[in-house]
């Protein structure tokens, strides 16, 4: 006979799968990290966040390979058409072209341990914190490398901007804490901005002290999932990570937090223990 708990929350829950917690995404963002995974099927993108997206990835691709033809970035590489390999190279090591087209960089990624949680009548296995590296610069020293972290930014903020955003400096500082802990020297972090506007306009910022938040983001993750399988968003207003609209004008949720509605409000009028079927 099915407990209560099972009968609410089927077995397969792919929400429960830890993956889904990535460092790009930092800070961690309780409201987001809910509504993503209780709501997939009504997700939708807007013009803006897909012209963005595609936007920063064609701008990553182009730095990486001019930072490749340099030779200075390391990692690994794959040929896409006859499937060879290359790891942990320098690009100065290899030939950047095989089978008659560039290779392809494969931005590093740092895989780090979860303690496995206790879910309802369940306990979810171990999964992993998903991080993914821009770039790492070789300096020429020995097992020494540089953190790049690329962002792309609006052409007014790029004259503005006295310092990195404290969530790109979150997110960069954990890729160097992760690396030092596998043995790689990291003398510091080079956050590059980019213009979205004109990509000749940048502006760049350097990190020499690193912090490691992976403890804190667990923390959060472990008590959203006891969030959901619940429906307990009591207080869930005090873990809103933007102070205003501006913050993350683009995000899909704004109105969940800055509606004429609570977030506490919103959440328990959508979610409840009975409509939650995934």
């Amino acid at each position: 006979m099915q407990t209560l708990a099972e009968k609410r929350y089927p077995v397969n829950m792919s929400w429960m799968d830890p993956r889904k917690v990535y460092a790009s995404n930092l800070p961690f963002c309780l409201v987001r990290f809910v509504q993503d995974n209780l709501l997939r099927p009504q997700q939708y993108s807007t013009f803006m966040s897909d012209y963005y997206q595609e936007q920063g990835k064609a701008v990553h691709k182009a730095v990486q390979k001019n930072m490749a033809l340099a030779g200075l970035l390391y990692g690994d590489w794959k040929c896409w058409r006859c499937r060879k390999e290359w790891r942990g190279k320098t690009s100065s090591e290899i030939s950047l072209r095989c089978c008659g087209q560039d290779i392809a960089y494969q931005e590093l990624k740092l895989i780090r341990p979860v303690v496995p949680h206790r879910l309802a009548t369940r306990v979810i296995p171990a999964g992993v914190l998903t991080m993914k590296c821009d770039g790492l610069l070789t300096t020429g020293g020995e097992n020494e490398f540089v953190v790049l972290e690329i962002k792309l930014i609006g052409d007014d903020e790029i004259t503005t901007i006295t310092e990195p955003h404290w969530s790109h400096g979150m997110q960069a500082s954990m890729y160097a804490a992760s690396f030092q802990k596998l043995g790689f020297r990291i003398p510091f972090v080079w956050i590059l901005y980019i213009s979205r506007n004109k990509h000749t306009r940048t502006k760049s910022f350097f990190l020499t002290r690193f912090f490691d938040y992976t403890d804190s983001i667990l923390q959060e993750y472990g008590e959203a999932l006891d969030r959901m399988a619940g429906c307990n968003w009591k207080g869930v207003d005090a873990h809103k990570v933007c102070a205003s609209r501006a913050d993350s004008p683009y995000c899909q949720y704004l109105s969940t937090c800055f509606g004429k509605h609570s977030v506490e409000d919103c959440f328990s009028r959508q979610f409840t223990a009975a409509e939650i079927s995934l």
